[in-house]
């Protein structure tokens, strides 16, 4: 009986745990859109991180008591915020260079059809893979 009840517990954990879930759709729209919000993130850490690295040097220059690094917290935040842009526009390229690769178009696939060699048009999507840079 203990066999039987860790058998069937066994086959309901392993029938779930071995399915595949689907993965989004390797469309071109996909991974322009998907670029897109990358390099908006990218610019947008961009020019924060710019506007709080001048904000921090202001505040710097313009402390008149003896406090000479009040502002200097805000310029080294605002520097490690404008380099953390850099990964994202580098995933949206590469996103970019993607949503180029992959078409959708019309194969032509050939057939026998009363001894008579005809054609019919197939969707197809292809991916192009480029080796190297």
């Amino acid at each position: 009986m203990k066999r039987i009840t860790l058998c069937l517990l066994a086959i309901m954990l392993f029938t779930k745990s071995f399915s595949q879930e689907k993965g989004p759709a390797l469309t071109k729209e996909y991974y322009m859109q998907k670029s897109k919000n990358q390099k908006i993130t990218a610019w947008v850490l961009l020019g924060t991180g710019i506007g709080m690295t001048l904000g921090g040097m202001a505040i710097n220059y313009s402390s008149t008591d003896g406090g000479e690094d009040q502002g200097l917290w805000l310029s080294y935040l605002g520097g490690a915020t404008a380099l953390t842009s850099i990964p994202f526009f580098i995933s949206g390229h590469k996103n970019k260079k993607r949503a180029l690769s992959v078409a959708v178009s019309n194969q032509k696939i050939y057939f026998l059809s009363q001894n008579n060699i005809a054609f019919k048009p197939q969707p197809v999507i292809s991916l192009t893979i480029t080796l190297g840079k």
